[in-house]
């Protein structure tokens, strides 16, 4: 059937995390390398794979790319932002830039309302293959880029998904953290004229089901939908629930679930 995947961005370092995120209809994992050493990472690839999944590997430096090479990763993930001391230095991404440049691997560049003359700058000097906006940018900057661009579509100004001429689409109402529900068929629209889209932007176990089921889209995206109100803590019952009405939504086109469901026992 037809659905969005799934990935579970956990920090996983037992097989048994791998066998739960499997059981609960994850289609992908999250292995980070800094917390795992290269016997360990080895094993929870080939245990992941050996149940159907290909894991996103996160590096934050050179030896942790090489690491991650060594042990067979096929999809690897840069974080920015060092684990152990939290900081974020842009010149890290530049350095693993060029080391993943010399292995052959395309690069990426995620950008939010900034310069033209700043992004082909960065895209230059790091070598991107591609950059993704996600700020106010207009196709026109689309146009003056060096190097080819995904947009995020903000829905007002679209109707049809056929009125979109782009490679491929993330759609989203605000930057992201607000809650605001948009027009589903909106979504769909782009799904009828054969163009892929992820939905962003007031998901919550109680409707996103039929939200899959209304604009059938490529992926999903949700962060506060799943937080009782403190930003950035997740209740674990609904991050279950969200899950399992996504691989597997509920017979009625309303999710069979309330906020009751989630209150602590």
């Amino acid at each position: 059937a037809r659905r969005p995947a799934v990935l579970r961005k956990d920090f996983i370092f037992d097989t048994y995390q791998v066998l739960e995120a499997r059981a609960y209809g994850a289609d992908s994992l999250l292995l980070i390398v800094a917390i795992l050493t290269l016997k360990e990472l080895t094993a929870l690839l080939a245990a992941s794979r050996e149940l159907g999944m290909e894991p996103l590997v996160e590096v934050n430096n050179e030896h942790e790319l090489d690491v991650a090479i060594e042990a067979g990763a096929k999809l690897i993930g840069v974080n920015n932002r060092n684990l152990r001391t939290f900081k974020l230095d842009l010149n890290t991404t530049v350095d693993i830039a060029h080391a993943i440049r010399r292995r052959g691997i395309p690069l990426e560049g995620v950008f939010q309302n900034q310069s033209v003359e700043y992004m082909n700058d960065v895209a230059e000097k790091v070598g991107l293959d591609l950059i993704q906006l996600h700020g106010d940018e207009g196709f026109e900057v689309c146009r003056q880029l060096i190097v080819p661009a995904i947009r995020v579509v903000h829905l007002p100004g679209f109707h049809t998904g056929g009125s979109v001429n782009v490679e491929a689409i993330k759609e989203n109402v605000q930057a992201g953290g607000t809650g605001a529900v948009f027009d589903w068929s909106i979504a769909a629209s782009f799904d009828q004229a054969g163009i892929p889209c992820l939905m962003a932007g007031g998901l919550t176990p109680l409707n996103v089901a039929r939200a899959v089921q209304v604009a059938t889209p490529l992926g999903v995206d949700v962060s506060s939908g799943l937080e009782d109100g403190t930003p950035g803590v997740k209740n674990h019952l609904k991050v279950q629930q969200f899950i399992r009405n996504v691989v597997q939504p509920p017979l009625s086109s309303l999710d069979s679930v309330d906020e009751d469901t989630f209150a602590d026992k």
